[in-house]
This record gives C-alpha cells, structure tokens and sequence, in this order.
C-alpha cells in the first residue's frame, strides 16, 4: 500500500495498514505539502517583516518564531491596511514540481497557506487586542475577518 492509498483511506475512515505519518520536521510523511510562497516582488522594508507587515522574531528555540510588532495595533487603520495578492503567479512556481514528485513518489498532496483566519487577525492586530476587541468592538473585528 503506497503513502498516498494510506493516507486516502484514513481519510475515508476505512482502516488502513497504519496510521498515515506527516512529520516534516523528522523528514518522515506520507504526503507532500505545497506552500503558497511569497510574491517575488515583495521586498520587506526590513528583516524579519512578512507581505502583511507584521514584525517577526526568532528566538534560540528553532521554531517560527513569533510577531513581535502588529501593524494593525489600532483597528482603526484597518482600510490602509494593504493584502498580499494570492493570485500573483509567481506565488505558485513550484507547483508543477511539487505535483510530479509527488506522482512519482505516490504520496499524497496537501496545500495550505500559512496563518489564516486567526492567526492573521491576532499576527496583524495583536493577540491580546483581538481577544478584547472579539468582545469590545465586535463590529471592527467582523470587518477585520473579512
């Protein structure tokens, strides 16, 4: 049974020969993950900034680290706040790739896009502003999910 049929048939609940595995970091997964990548023409203004502005550090632990600067701290700026274009080709080149290796190595394909939803509310306006706001300025975090 390849990675691909086990993982499809835990999916489907129908008892496959062993748990599917994804862990990426210990190089072990039956599946092959495609990534939305960074438009090629984002340059951050300076290290450590992502496409929607949010400041990120690293600390000694290796990990992603976390934001440590929110451009959206005022909820109020939420129209002069720019969004990446996700449909900018350039995000995308590797797919063809990605797609033939995981052909030929019968393996499963998951795509994402990383931190969605809230974990984008709380990267751009602050984790403890946006748990306040939810109850405080329902309103503004409505548009903010939007």
């Amino acid at each position: 049974m390849t990675s691909k049929d086990i993982l499809q048939k835990a999916i489907r609940r129908e008892r496959p020969e062993r748990l599917p595995v994804i862990m990426d970091s210990l190089g072990i997964s039956d599946a092959i993950r495609i990534s939305v990548k960074e438009a090629a023409s984002f340059t951050p203004s300076r290290k450590g900034e992502d496409e929607w502005g949010c400041l990120w550090k690293q600390t000694d632990v290796p990990n992603m680290g976390q934001v440590v600067e929110h451009p959206l701290e005022n909820i109020r700026n939420l129209a002069k706040t720019s969004i990446p274009n996700y449909a900018d080709d350039s995000r995308y080149t590797e797919v063809k790739d990605i797609l033939k290796t995981a052909n030929d190595e019968n393996k499963y394909v998951i795509c994402g896009i990383f931190m969605v939803l809230f974990e984008r509310m709380h990267s751009l306006h602050g984790f403890e502003n946006t748990l306040i706001d939810l109850y405080t300025d329902r309103p503004a975090m409505e548009d903010l999910a939007d």
